[in-house]
């Protein structure tokens, strides 16, 4: 597979690897060896996960799906369980897991309000879902009124706090949107980067 996202499991002994392919691919770290691969439900499940107690969640934007596997000590892979995460309205544009193991956060990379904002802001959202048991996702909630497209979500160790980052000005329509927005909602700042006040 084109590697496109790798999670490392909670023991330090497997990478899971998944690319624009099928495949989703387990490596020995200390052996440098693949020890297990298995095709994906759905093409373009780039993007990868590993809970704490060998939860694999994979998901792709085109198919709208999440998939879930058991990784066993041993590094195999169980049999895929899909969710069908289009009913919730969420292309999954990254998956998160909390530091408490069981939260996952999947944001989307469509605003859900696309078709009938006219020239209000656009909003994504946010799929809130538990590890049940290992290699079993439930939905908890749906997160709305996000003014960007999140691509990457950080906690802090106590969990209690998330912390956003939008890769993309398109939450708000161009007419309202200030130099300053316009650079916050980048990856990287197209223009001059003011130094950080000293304290």
């Amino acid at each position: 597979t084109t590697p496109a996202d790798i999670a490392i499991s909670a023991d330090g002994k497997y990478a899971l690897v998944v690319g624009f392919e099928f495949q989703l691919v387990v490596i020995d770290i200390e052996a440098r060896e693949i020890v297990d691969h298995t095709n994906l439900p759905i093409e373009y499940s780039y993007l990868v996960e590993i809970a704490p107690d060998g939860t694999v969640i994979t998901a792709d934007s085109n198919g709208k799906q999440v998939n879930t596997f058991v990784l066993t000590e041993h590094g195999k892979l169980s049999e895929a369980t899909t969710y069908d995460v289009n009913e919730h309205s969420v292309e999954p544009a990254n998956i998160v897991v909390a530091p408490d193991g069981k939260t996952v956060l999947i944001p989307g990379m469509t605003p859900y309000n696309a078709y009938d904002s006219g020239d209000d802001p656009l909003f994504y959202q946010i799929a809130v879902y538990e590890v049940s048991a290992p290699g079993k996702l439930e939905f908890k909630d749906l997160l709305h009124g996000i003014p960007r497209a999140v691509q990457s979500i950080a906690f802090d160790k106590t969990g209690k706090h998330a912390y956003m980052l939008g890769g993309s000005n398109l939450g708000l329509p161009q007419k309202k949107v200030t130099p300053k927005e316009s650079e916050m909602g980048r990856l990287y700042p197209t223009g001059s980067v003011p130094p950080l006040p000293e304290e």
